[in-house]
């Protein structure tokens, strides 16, 4: 009889969407029983407290006081305590977390790469999601079914899915570009640049003209540490020939002509890159600052109004809202070569490794519930938006608006700031599902898109994210760090004038002893698992 009772009950627990969700291990039973609703609001029935560790944006306030997050807390039951970590600092501290086993609950703005993803989630540190997804992520699913590319850029080569991506439909928003001072331009009575070699030399007449008209002109400018990011000779690789496929430039490996992984460095034209780079740089035509710079020292410098060009950002806000309007974007630079490829673009799924569940979390189904519905399109509006009637309103044309106070704040300060004090969205890598109907960033401002429009003609037919199989991942994690951080410190170097090309074949010599061509071979063969149907 007790056993007829037990299985009508659940039976109608079932039936009514509802399920109990205990997470953790089996000889982990201590954990008290919660009830997951598996649809409408809230997620649970009585509150659930969870820690959540988050790359902090330098726009955005604490995560602890943003309206999303009491709004969300009211919609779901379920109260995160997040511990944020500036980005600048983010994935070297979220490293050794992991590595002292000091794990919260789940991560959002992980930062998680394919390899940290195969790594993290072969170790049992990050949870594999598959099993959880058809009843606990319906929005993502769905997208996924709807768009297989989704599922095989997030999913690892043994098919476990760790981590949750960022999608975009926003070009505007996937498309880094570089930035020039339009009234410099017209005072010294220049056109545009259009090939490398113009690009110089408009940068000589920037210097030369004093265009500043202060004794301050900074023709080239940027910041590694943030707006820019690493490896800047990403900004110029189109030019000279790299970025048949997106999305392998920055791991230094490029497709070429028959559809093999290259070596960038072994390819003459990455050392013609670099010294021209380096000639920009022994030319005083960049800014001896650009490698220390991170995004809110470069804002307050670009404010002094000193700065010419500006390598990075789908927008220009980063520039800071007092010259800001003044730049306009150059069309991808031709190269002597005739190489005109752009290779700062990212796919629909624009950023992977967003967030991440943690071994830790004894609630799995109610934490990726509360992740999934971020990707429909109420979730995605408080990421971006914020809250209808506070933030943001529907205007009678049915779209929305920033309300003025944060599209116009008195005080100067940039749209992204202003939205960072309610809500994560600026700096990206948030799961969301973004949309032009619901973007109410930069992307959508007339000349932003008019500068978008100009580098979609360059831009690489395919965009990949690769995944690596086990036995893969062992064998890169032994070498990759090395590799990257010598080609990052040695490019900068040669850039910088502190090593001089004499010793190319030194640094060439030294990446032979790294093993980069099984380190090439390992990305040829996920790139050839990526293009079987």
């Amino acid at each position: 009889m007790k056993r007829r009772i037990f299985i009508v009950l659940m039976l109608t627990l079932f039936a009514t969407g509802i399920i109990f969700a205990g997470g953790g291990s089996a000889q982990d039973q201590t954990v008290q029983q919660v009830m997951v609703n598996r649809t409408g609001l809230p997620i649970v029935n009585e509150r659930l407290n969870l820690e959540g560790v988050a790359s902090k944006n330098f726009n955005v306030d604490d995560w602890n006081d943003l309206l999303m997050f009491e709004t969300y807390e009211r919609l779901t039951n379920i109260y995160v305590n997040w511990m944020m970590i500036p980005d600048e600092s983010f994935i070297e501290r979220r490293n050794i977390m992991i590595a002292s086993d000091d794990l919260p609950d789940l991560f959002i703005r992980g930062s998680f790469s394919a390899l940290d993803e195969a790594t993290y989630g072969m170790q049992g540190t990050l949870m594999a999601l598959n099993r959880y997804l058809d009843d606990y992520a319906p929005n993502l699913t769905a997208i996924m079914n709807e768009n297989p590319s989704v599922r095989r850029s997030i999913a690892m080569a043994d098919g476990n899915i760790y981590t949750l991506p960022q999608l975009n439909t926003t070009m505007g928003n996937l498309v880094t570009k570089y930035w020039i001072r339009d009234p410099w331009l017209e005072r010294l009575s220049i056109r545009k640049p259009e090939t490398i070699d113009e690009f110089y030399n408009t940068l000589v007449q920037f210097r030369d003209r004093d265009a500043a008209g202060n004794g301050q002109t900074i023709a080239l400018a940027g910041a590694y540490r943030g707006l820019t990011g690493l490896y800047i000779s990403k900004f110029f690789a189109g030019a000279f020939g790299f970025g048949r496929v997106g999305g392998t430039y920055m791991s230094f490996v490029d497709a070429d002509a028959n559809n093999q992984m290259q070596f960038v460095p072994f390819n003459p034209n990455y050392r013609a890159l670099l010294e021209f780079m380096n000639r920009l740089y022994a030319e005083n035509l960049m800014d001896r600052e650009l490698f220390t710079l991170d995004g809110s020292r470069f804002m307050a410098k670009a404010e002094e109004g000193n700065m010419g060009v500006i390598l990075g950002g789908n927008n220009f806000q980063p520039i800071g809202s007092r010259y800001m309007r003044e730049y306009s974007s150059i069309t991808p630079l031709r190269g002597t070569g005739g190489h005109q490829y752009w290779i700062q673009v990212n796919p629909f799924v624009q950023i992977r490794g967003t967030a991440a569940i943690s071994s830790r979390n004894r609630y799995p189904e109610a934490t990726l519930r509360y992740l999934d519905y971020l990707y429909t399109e109420e979730g995605t509006k408080l990421v971006r938006l914020g809250v209808e009637g506070v933030t943001y309103n529907r205007g009678p044309d049915g779209r929305f608006a920033y309300v003025p106070a944060v599209a116009n704040d008195p005080q100067g300060r940039t749209v992204d700031r202003m939205v960072g004090t309610f809500t994560i969205f600026p700096g990206g890598g948030v799961p969301q599902m973004i949309t032009d109907e619901i973007d109410l960033s930069a992307a959508q401002w007339p000349e932003i898109i008019a500068s978008t429009v100009n580098y979609l003609p360059y831009l690489p037919q395919e965009n990949i994210h690769l995944n690596f199989t086990v036995d893969e991942v062992y064998e890169l994690n032994a070498m990759r760090n090395d590799i990257l951080t010598y080609i990052e410190e040695m490019e900068i170097r040669f850039i910088t004038g502190v090593e001089n090309f004499a010793n190319w074949n030194t640094f060439t010599t030294n990446l032979e002893r790294m093993n980069v061509r099984r380190y090439t071979e390992l990305h040829n063969n996920a790139y050839q698992r990526y293009r079987q149907p």
